[in-house]
């Protein structure tokens, strides 16, 4: 309820303020957008980093709000953006880099798996690709009761992107026929999980990620781009940092497997925590998953 609220409210800043105060009332409003209370997100970052002194904390859980509520922001003012302005959002080097990675990556023919962290602002990754010229497929997770999700899909769909829903029995199918025409696969790996997630080391925790993308990579010869799209100091200010990532041997354990895979988005969320507002999410599926093993529960 909280959530549909705030929703709403943000519309309505979104269509009548510039973008620069919108983003800083989405902020003041940012304690409805995650579930968790202030205390739980303190408490998995006191978790993670045990040493760092109470404002460090405090003001890394501040900060991991304010992006969940721009994300929020984001999906409105995608649709009301020209493609040139959303590459303009976009510091120039990153996007000269992802571009570089991407026809690298797209040389091969056999499609371009894209995966990525509820971090900073994804929103914008998959549809500055598609303005760079880079036809993607997206898997969506339902559909959320704040609207939000349905904005998304369609500022995407506007773009020209095939939106599958990860739920769907056809949605490996649509999958692999979407890389066979050597488009882009984006994948979200710590969304909610409907497929039997891996519990894989990140930043010295144990938490779950959904892996299949690696099975889809091994199956058809795509290529793997690891990346994040992180804000600065003006919300209005964006650069996606990118890396392409060699396929590790699949026959690994799955343990050992993901941690290679998660490695260079460790690395890109190390750069500030504070932007990691997905790390509720997936404290709170850890934390499910071991009451299910406890209860003997598959």
């Amino acid at each position: 309820m909280r959530q549909a609220i705030a929703a709403r409210l943000i519309e309505t800043l979104a269509g009548t303020l510039s973008p620069q105060r919108t983003y800083s009332a989405a902020a003041a409003l940012s304690i409805l957008f995650l579930r968790g209370k202030t205390n739980r997100l303190q408490a998995d970052m006191r978790r993670l980093f045990p040493d760092k002194p109470d404002a460090w904390v405090n003001d890394a859980v501040r900060r991991q709000r304010h992006h969940r509520a721009w994300v929020a922001v984001d999906k409105h003012r995608l649709t009301r953006m020209t493609g040139a302005q959303i590459v303009e959002m976009h510091e120039r080097e990153s996007v000269e880099r992802v571009s570089r990675l991407a026809d690298e990556a797209f040389a091969g023919g056999k499609g371009v798996i894209v995966y990525t962290l509820h971090y900073g602002r994804p929103s914008w990754s998959p549809v500055l690709f598609a303005e760079l010229g880079y036809p993607y497929v997206g898997l969506l997770r339902g559909e959320s009761n704040t609207g939000l999700q349905q904005k998304h899909s369609d500022a995407s769909r506007a773009t020209g992107a095939q939106l599958v829903e990860a739920g769907d029995l056809t949605s490996g199918v649509q999958a692999l026929r979407g890389l066979k025409e050597n488009k882009a696969l984006f994948v979200v790996i710590d969304g909610r999980l409907t497929q039997r997630p891996t519990m894989v080391e990140f930043l010295g925790v144990k938490v779950p990620f959904s892996l299949g993308f690696a099975q889809l990579a091994q199956r058809t010869g795509a290529r793997l781009l690891a990346g994040v799209t992180r804000t600065g100091d003006d919300p209005t200010k964006l650069r996606i940092d990118s890396q392409l990532v060699e396929l590790p041997d699949t026959s690994l354990p799955p343990e050992e497997l993901g941690r290679l895979l998660v490695a260079p988005l460790e690395q890109m969320v190390e750069r500030d925590i504070g932007q990691w507002y997905g790390i509720n999410r997936l404290f709170r599926q850890a934390g499910r998953l071991e009451r299910q093993r406890e209860n003997g529960e598959s």
